[in-house]
Order: C-alpha cells, then structure tokens, then sequence
C-alpha cells in the first residue's frame, strides 16, 4: 500500500537545491557537497551556473566535474538534475547562440513620432494615427536588441541553437544516465522579451514571422492594424486579443513545444519555471500566458520568492494544469531572497502554504559553492554547509519528503473552476497605459483570495487548455482528468468562442454557472448579442466574501466538517483534499506565522481516521470528531479510510491554562564556537594620495575599483584585553597583509567558514588601544575587496562605533531574548545557556514554553534531562516526572544562522523579507548603526495546564 513507504519516501520526493557552480570548481570539494547533500536529506542538486564562475561553462573541465559527480551519484542513489543555462534567464547559452548567430537577437516594435526625411532603421510602417483628439504621425519600428542579449525565442531556429549549444552537448557526456541518475532539466525564466525592456520602452514583443502567422491564423494584416497595439482605435480590443494568441502560441511552439519534445525523446523530465508567472502584466509582457506552457512540461513549475505568503494565484494556476492534464509533480523554487535569518519555522510555514495549493516538490534557492566576494550576497540565504545550523537539514528536508510524498499520490478533490481572465487583460494591454490590465488582474484576484479564505478549493480553467482538453459530461463540466460541478466567471471583459459554447452546453445539462462581479460582453475582443443574451440568464452575484459562498457552497460535494474554535481567524485555514485509491486525504494549513488555530474536524465517518506525522513518519490513530491545535506554520494530515497500523492515538489539545512561572536566572554562556567581529568600515589609499576617511567596505571597493593599479585597505579596531585573535580576510594570499605595520604570513593554509576566507594567528602583534589591519594589493578585475574578522575568546561592542571594540569576555546574559547584548553581535555557531531557577509547586502538568526563538535551534535539557528540540511553534516541551519543587537546573542549546555575520547589518527599516545584492549598499535606508537579529528565547517560562 502507499502510505507503507511513508516513513521513508524514494529519494525522488526529497528536496533538491539549487547548487550554485560559482568559482573555479575543485573537484574534491564539489564531491564533498554531492556527498553532504545526500547525508542532509536531500535528494541531489540542480547544477546550476551562477554570477562568480571561473571554471569555463560547457567546456571540458566542466564535463569533467559534471561527469563525476554523476558517477558519485550513481553509487549513493543521488540526483543530479542539469540547469540549462549559465545564470538566467534560460535560451541564451551563456551568450553563445546571439554570438554565433547575430541574427536571431531579441526584437521589439516600437510606436515614434515620426519626424519627417528618412524614417527610422527598421521602420516596417508609417501611418497616420487619430486617438485622444489629436492626429499625429508614427513610425512603427523593430528595433533588434544588442549582442549579448536575449535571442528571439518566437524564432524556433533561435530556440534549436539554444538546444544544440547546451541540452546535446550534455547528451553527449550523460546520455547513459539520462532518465536515471539524471532524471531531468530546469529552465529558468525563459521569456519572449524582458519585462523590463517593454516596460521602459513602452514596447511590444516582435518576430519577423509575426505578420505572416498572425494573417495566417485570423485573416487579417496585423500590420494594418498597428496603431489599435497602441493606441485606443479601430477595433483595438480584437487586435490586441489576436496579437497576444498569436505570440503566445509562436512562444509555445519555438520553445516549450521543442524542449519538451528533446526531453521526451531523451528520457528525461522537463521542469523549472517562466518569467513573471504571478501577474496578467508580467505575462504579456514576458511568456503570454503561463498556464499554455505548463502544458508542455512534465513537471511544471514556479518561483516562490522571498520570506511570506504572497500571489496564490501562481501556486494554483501550475497546479491546475497539473491536476487538469495528470502530472503528479509541481515544482517550486523557493525560500530565495529571504535572507540569513530565515528559519525552520519560516520554511515550514512557506513551504506548507505552498503545498497546500498543490505544490509538491521543493527546489531550494540555493546552496553556494563559495562565499567568495560577491558570492556570498547572491539573492541569500545559502542553504548550504556554511551555515551553523547545517547538521539539524534533515529536519525540514525529511518533512518535506514525506509530506511530497502523499500530496503526490491521489487526485485532488475540487469543484470548482474559476476561468482565468487573462484574455480580457489582453484586450486591455496597451504599451504606455497598463491601468486597463491592472484592473481586470484586481478582480480576478479578489476572487481568488474570497474563496480561499472561506476554504472554497477550485482550480483556474485557462481557455485555450478548456479548448483542447474541455467538454461536458452529464452535470460535470470535465477537463483533461478534473471534474467540475461549478465554473465561475471572474470580473471580466471578454471570453474566448470556445468558452462560451462549452459553458453553454455545461448550464443547459444543469451545471452551475456563477457570474461574478461583472458579466464580459466580448468574444475575443468584438461585441457579441449572443454572448450577452446568455450571460444575461445566469446568476450574477457581487466579489464579496458572503456572496460568494452563500452561492458556492451549496453546489460542493460533502468533505469533512471543519469549525473554528478559537486562535488565528478562521480566514487564515488553507484546506486541500485529496482521494487516494478508496481513501481521502485532508491537509490543513495555518497560514498565520504566529498564532495557533483552533479547529474541530468531523469526519462522519464510520472508517479508520489515521494522522500522518510529516516530522517523524509517524502514523496515528484518530477519533472521527476531534479538536485540532494548528499552531503558526503547521499543517496536519489526516487520511480516512486506511488499515495502517497505528503508532499511537493522535496528539490531544493541551489542557487548560492553570497558573504560569517566569523562568528568571542568570544565565551562563557556552560558545562553542570563536567570538567574532565583524569589520565592515575602512580607510584607503592610492599611490600619491592620502588615507581616506573612515567609509563602508563595500564603498572602498568601489572606490578603488574604479582606478584600479596599486592601493592599500586599513581596517581598525579597539582592544582591551589580551589573548590570542585570530584575523580572517577574504583571499589574504592576494595582498601583503600587516597588523600595526608587522607583515603577517597570509599563506597559512587555514581558513574559517568557506576556503577563500584565509584565518591566521595575529595575537602577538595587537596591543591595548587601537588596532589596524592593512592589506595592499594590485587591483585586478577578479578582486573584491571585502569585510575582515577577528576571531577569539573575547566581547564585541560596536554600540556608536563604526570599528569592534574587543574586551574581556563576561559571559553572563542579563537579557534571554538577545544574548547579543553581552558581547556577541556578530556570532554565529552553538552556544549553551545554563541557569537555576526556584520552582514552586503547583498542581496540573508542566511544561517549558516560549514565546519567541531567535535563532533555528533550540535543544531544551531540564535537571540533565533531554526534553528536547524546538525549531517551529509551538515552542512547548513537556517536563513532567524532570521537573521538581525547589531548585532546578535548566540549560539551552541554540543554534543561529549567517544573518548576524554576513549581513546586511546596516538597514534602518526591520527584518528583511526580500533581499538581494544591493540590500548591502547604501540604497536600502543605509544606517552606520548595526543593526541584527535576536539571538535567544523570548518569554521562556513554565505553565501548569489541566490533563496529562
């Protein structure tokens, strides 16, 4: 049976980064990644070429690497998916298809004011245009974007140079493996044209085969139409409809058709993601319509960027085609641009989200090869072995593969569609105006987050998919696999022919058709009687919440009962069903990141209710009415109407609150790690000038990079103690490098954190008061100038400093909630905390809680006991049978990130939840002030509740 292969899943459902491939690749230690990764709990890694790569991409020595670290994946059961491109966006083949070919660059049409003499190079018409009471004179021209830019992937010819330049070559090196230890290829935002590009062009996307297959496929001269592309005239929203269908298909055939058909032929999956996926406007402008490609993908996928939860819409366009056209896997690249900080609890509380509107196949974004320069500040965090909590991976990993294991398995059950209204957003589109676009989107939206937030499951029906793959089956309107009892029709403008004859026939065999907020009075963009007269005889209710499901939910077919006791709103549940063979799967999901729901389920059933545990692979008996505690973040499975033999009753809601203790002490601090600071502030100098002022790092490197030749870099800092330090800097063999003008060896052969970042012994020569670190050097083009570290048992302040002020360690905490505030701003690593605290006695059943974890870990002992380990709410642990009246002894284990370390460290306005290259530099609300994250427990106390 299925859920037998529960407790531990094929390695094919495990979690698979992104391994950025972004130095000069040494064989050995790539090995050593492929090695870790697997003992970590994931299934492989993507190669994936990034900004930083020496090793030259697609040549030999690449395929050396590539080749074994396949051989090594063949002996341990590893994954090795191949990335297509070198960086992103994918169809360039590091640049080599525009370089070999000139021809086949990217294109553009662009409306200018003619101004008279010879028109404009590549001028294809000159018309006269009436619009908004003036009458001007245009020139529409193609204009052909530089070398070194996109290819036209509207041209198939374009899209086969990218194939022969990257997917044979590969096939030449790992055909054997193909289908086997190298199950597929990731495409990373392919896109017709930049959005970009058309947005600061007030462009359209072009081809030079565009007029001949437009005319082709509607019977008409798009070039006799130019001006309704741009311009409010003639029949504009019939041209703009034909224009966007016809260069969406152009899209779909040169490059999703084509690439689909290699990886079909080849044995392998096609997967990754298209630019712009989560709004109307990113589409036209970028991929036309995303649900179309999806169909050409055996593992359609997204991105999911950033730290929240942010347009559902793209999670369930991908997973209906998915569930529409029978692909069991929808792949998203996620938890990129999150930053350091992000925790086991944030990748739980995103990845839950996800996973219940249907994604079930993680793509981490990512783990880097290299810290080195710039590296290390590429769209963080780096899931990788550089980061202190990398040993607890298999924590996440093994609950995301359990759980992608039985969201793969089964059907979902939904029943209702939701038409997309992406076509009436084409009618609206226009180059220099987007506000038509925005619109149609607002309604479409609203839609989607009324429903969701009434757990009202659906799917979006994309109209030329409803075409193909559409058709009427008694009262269930079915497409591909999925069958529908209710289609609702969003605020829209206008509908396909298609649609509207097939709905038709769906309202006349009884079938439920809602209109919501606006009823469309288009067919592909021209005026239709007929289409009035039938959306004139269905039900229209307003885009409001009680509207909505008063009208829905009566046509649902029967689930389990589920009610809001108490907690986080009821609006914050995400509910996702599926069938499995005679069983049915219900996942619940609390989206709130804080706060625990309350639920009751009833499953009215007389069958066996069994819980699935993702964390542990535990399968547990349930009663069919029970009350649910759903803490922030967390989703639960339960199954109804499998044999499974039970591990135990499911988890009871914990008993009243009786009384609660603060648990107050001085706490001791353990490091297990070297102290560290952080030396982000310097002064430089170049031949014949002076030292600088006192300036940011990365302001230094700008500096001298712009003058290149001979320069000197003095970093400083404060010290009132003794004791041996420790001084890191990036690369050290490049420079001479002195302390208080003593030459230091910089080839010692040791490093911290990542090898680039060279650690040697400077103890003997710093003295009380103030400090300098000089390095000079020969600026070359592969240099960058980078923060240096101090290493050692000491105390950091940097409160009102721009330089660390090193003295004598006190490691005692005041503060439980910051620990930083004794001496540790920048640490990152394991540290204990060990108290005594007085405990009365009370009556009722103990427990340790918190409120807040600063940091990823926390491993809980009490009188020498293990209690436990928390990285996710609810942060409880029991502590009956340890816990006694009188004294007792409590210690704390935390484990933090790279946040405080690597930064950024100088932001004014709050945690980050997006974070990119730039968020170091001074255009994100630069502060010299450091500013970090907590390290600690927040609220720690005991509580006494009611029951066992």
């Amino acid at each position: 049976m299925w859920f037998e292969d529960f407790r531990n899943p094929p390695v094919d459902f495990r979690p698979v980064p992104f391994l950025s491939i972004n130095d000069d690749i040494e064989e050995k230690r790539l090995i050593w990644f492929a090695e870790e990764f697997l003992d970590k709990g994931w299934g492989g890694f993507f190669f994936h070429a990034r900004v930083g790569l020496m090793t030259p991409y697609m040549g030999n020595r690449w395929f050396n690497l590539v080749r074994r670290c396949v051989d090594r994946y063949s002996e341990l059961g590893g994954r090795f998916w191949i990335y297509d491109e070198q960086g992103w966006p994918s169809g360039q083949a590091g640049g080599q298809v525009t370089k070999l070919n000139p021809g086949i660059r990217n294109k553009i049409l662009k409306c200018v004011p003619s101004k008279g003499g010879l028109p404009p190079a590549g001028t294809i018409r000159t018309q006269v245009v009436k619009a908004g009471g003036k009458t001007t004179k245009r020139d529409f021209v193609v204009r052909t974007m530089p070398v070194g830019w996109l290819p036209d992937l509207l041209e198939p010819s374009a899209v086969r140079a990218f194939i022969e330049s990257t997917h044979d070559l590969y096939k030449i090196h790992l055909k054997d493996e193909f289908g086997k230890v190298v199950p597929g290829i990731f495409t990373d935002e392919p896109q017709y044209t930049t959005h970009f590009t058309l947005s600061r062009e007030d462009a359209l996307p072009w081809t030079e085969r565009l007029p001949a297959e437009f005319e082709a496929e509607h019977g008409y001269s798009v070039l006799d139409n130019l001006p309704s592309l741009f311009f409010d005239v003639g029949s504009y929203r019939k041209v703009r409809y034909d224009f966007f269908s016809t260069v969406t298909r152009l899209f779909v055939e040169a490059f999703s058709i084509q690439l689909y058909e290699w990886c079909e032929e080849n044995g392998l999956k096609y997967t990754g993601h298209y630019e712009w996926e989560d709004s109307f406007l990113g589409q036209i402008h970028c991929i036309g319509s995303a649900m179309q490609h999806y169909e050409y993908m055996h593992q359609p996928g997204i991105d999911h960027l950033g730290r929240g939860l942010h347009n559902p819409w793209v999670e369930k366009q991908v997973a209906s085609v998915a569930s529409q056209l029978g692909k069991d896997r929808v792949l998203s690249e996620t938890y990129g641009v999150s930053g350091q900080s992000l925790s086991f609890h944030d990748r739980r509380w995103i990845g839950n989200w996800q996973f219940a509107h249907g994604v079930n196949f993680l793509n981490h974004h990512l783990a880097l090869y290299s810290l080195r320069g710039e590296r290390k500040r590429d769209y963080p965090p780096t899931l990788s072995p550089h980061q202190p909590w990398w040993n607890y991976n298999t924590i996440p990993a093994d609950y995301f593969t359990r759980l992608s294991y039985v969201m793969s398995k089964g059907r979902r059950i939904v029943d209702v569609l939701v038409l997309t209204s992406l076509g009436s957003a084409w009618c609206e589109y226009k180059p220099s105006d987007h506000e038509g676009v925005e619109r149609v989107f607002k309604g479409f939206t609203e839609l989607t987050e009324s429903l969701l937030s009434q757990q009202i499951d659906f799917e979006y029906g994309e109209e030329f998919l409803l075409e193909k793959h559409g058709k009427v089956q008694g009262k269930r309107l079915v497409l591909g696999k999925s069958r529908y009892r209710v289609v609702i029709l969003p605020p829209m403008k206008s509908i396909r022919a298609s649609t509207l004859e097939l709905i038709r026939r769906f309202a006349e065999a009884g079938g439920c058709v809602i209109l919501v907020g606006e009823m469309p009075g288009l067919v592909e963009g021209e005026e239709s009687e007929e289409l009035v007269s039938f959306v004139s005889s269905l039900r229209l209710v307003p885009n409001e919440d009680d509207a909505i499901s008063s009208t829905v939910r009566p046509m649902l077919s029967k689930g389990p009962s589920i009610n809001w006791i108490s907690g986080a709103e009821i609006e914050h549940l995400l509910v996702h069903r599926r069938k499995i063979g005679s069983a049915e799967l219900l996942f619940v999901v609390n989206t709130d990141h804080g706060r625990t729901m309350r639920i009751r389920i009833d499953f009215a059933t007389s069958k066996p209710v069994r819980e699935l545990l993702p964390l542990t692979g535990e399968i547990r008996s349930c009663p069919s009415t029970h009350a649910v505690d759903l803490p922030g973040g967390d989703g639960k499975i339960f199954v109804e109407g499998i044999d499974a033999e039970a591990d135990g009753s499911c988890d009871r809601v914990p008993g009243d609150l009786l009384c609660s203790e603060p648990l107050s002490a001085t706490w001791e601090i353990h490091r297990e790690d070297p102290n560290i600071a952080v030396m982000d502030f310097a002064r430089y100098r170049l031949p014949g000038g002076r030292l600088s002022g006192l300036l940011p790092v990365w302001q230094v490197q700008d500096e001298v990079k712009e003058r290149t030749g001979e320069f000197e870099v003095r970093y400083e800092f404060d010290v009132s103690r003794r004791g041996p330090i420790d001084l890191v800097v990036e690369e050290a063999h490049r420079y001479d490098v002195y302390v208080n003008d003593s030459k230091v060896n910089s080839r010692t052969g040791k490093w911290w954190l990542d090898p680039s970042f060279v650690k040697m012994p400077i103890g003997d020569l710093v003295k009380p008061g103030k400090n300098t670190v000089t390095i000079k050097g020969r600026y070359d083009s592969d240099m960058s100038i980078e923060d240096a570290y101090l290493l050692g048992d000491f105390s950091v302040e940097v409160d009102g400093r721009r330089t660390p002020q090193l003295t004598d360690e006190k490691p005692i905490a005041r503060n439980l909630a910051d620990i930083r505030e004794a001496g540790y701003p920048f640490y990152a690593g394991a540290l204990e905390l060990r108290g005594e605290v007085n405990i009365p006695e009370r009556n009722g059943t103990p427990w340790i809680e918190f409120d807040g974890l600063g940091g990823t870990i926390a491993e809980i002992s009490l009188n020498g006991t293990d209690l436990g380990t928390l990285f996710w709410r609810e942060y409880r642990l029991p502590a009956q049978d340890v816990l006694k009246p009188g004294k007792n002894e409590i210690s704390i284990r935390l484990v933090n990130d790279l946040r405080n370390l690597l930064g950024p460290r100088h932001w004014t306005e709050g945690e980050f939840t997006g974070v990119n290259p730039t968020s170091f530099r001074d255009g994100h609300g630069w502060t010299d002030s450091y500013v970090g994250v907590p390290l600690g427990i927040d609220g720690l106390r005991i509580v006494w509740r009611s029951g066992g």
